[in-house]
């Protein structure tokens, strides 16, 4: 037999202003392998249709939007079955304006502009070394610059958002040469929508790298306002880890019950 085709996948198109669709955008599923010949069996189903977001001010042009299934792939001599056709995905068009006299493929739903971020969701970043700023979006090299007469030990502060307080934040600095040190903040204080925490280190000499990372239990209420699960594959999750680190970005790990892990950069869990 043959496999099945692929899933659509998902696109976001966010603009402040006119979003004008002249060509195309599709998130179609894919048509799944041909079953031909003797004693074959039956063709895998075609993939399903995407899903297609679009949030514009106004939203323009009779260029074609499609989140189509797929059919199945041929099948033909002795093959037993046909897979089937996969199922529409989903179209959500969001806009002030909506000037378009095209249809879409399925048929679109229509609001005026929502949020494109989830309000509250776990975040993590060290928001200063030594009382400069760090950047929003750190690159890794030079983010931060420290005079030489700098004395020891330095403070690091950290930033969290939807963080129970009373947790603690682990700080680990990767310097250039030698060897890694890591230091444990107190608890986290403030509010679980805007928690604050330091902790005082000795640098090394020349460049090092910093990366932070927390953990905490998820709650009832929590978990009712988010539904971590559905980045889960259904389960529920017990526990989620929040890293930050210049190489790697900002990365929310959802541990199930059973011990699972599934690690998301933070930004795409934040899309709604």
């Amino acid at each position: 037999g043959s496999g099945g085709g692929g899933g659509g996948g998902a696109i976001l198109i966010a603009a402040s202003g006119k979003v004008t669709v002249n060509g195309a955008i599709n998130a179609n599923g894919g048509r799944s392998g041909d079953a031909n010949g003797t004693q074959a069996g039956g063709t895998g189903g075609g993939g399903s249709g995407g899903a297609i977001r679009i949030i514009a001010t106004t939203i323009a042009g009779d260029g074609a939007i499609t989140a189509n299934g797929a059919v199945e792939g041929d099948f033909s001599g002795d093959s037993l079955s046909e897979g089937g056709a996969g199922s529409s995905g989903r179209i959500r068009l969001e806009a002030d304006i909506y000037t378009r006299t095209a249809s879409t493929s399925p048929a679109f739903s229509f609001t005026l502009p929502q949020e494109v971020f989830v309000a509250g969701l776990p975040a993590l970043r060290i928001s200063s070394v030594a009382g400069v700023a760090a950047p929003a979006s750190p690159t890794g090299n030079a983010d931060i610059t420290l005079p030489q007469t700098t004395p020891n030990p330095v403070t690091v502060e950290f930033a969290t958002t939807g963080v129970p307080v009373g947790n603690t934040v682990e700080l680990t600095v990767t310097p250039a040469s030698g060897s890694v040190i890591k230091a444990t903040s107190p608890a986290i204080t403030g509010s679980e929508a805007a928690g604050v925490a330091s902790v005082s280190v000795d640098l090394p000499d020349g460049p090092s790298v910093l990366s932070a990372e927390v953990s905490f239990t998820v709650t009832v209420v929590m978990d009712a306002q988010m539904d971590f699960s559905r980045f889960a594959q259904g389960e529920p999750v017990e526990r989620i880890r929040l890293s930050a680190s210049p190489s790697r970005g900002s990365l929310t790990t959802l541990i199930t019950a059973t011990g699972k892990e599934y690690t998301w950069p933070s930004n795409a869990l934040a899309v709604n």
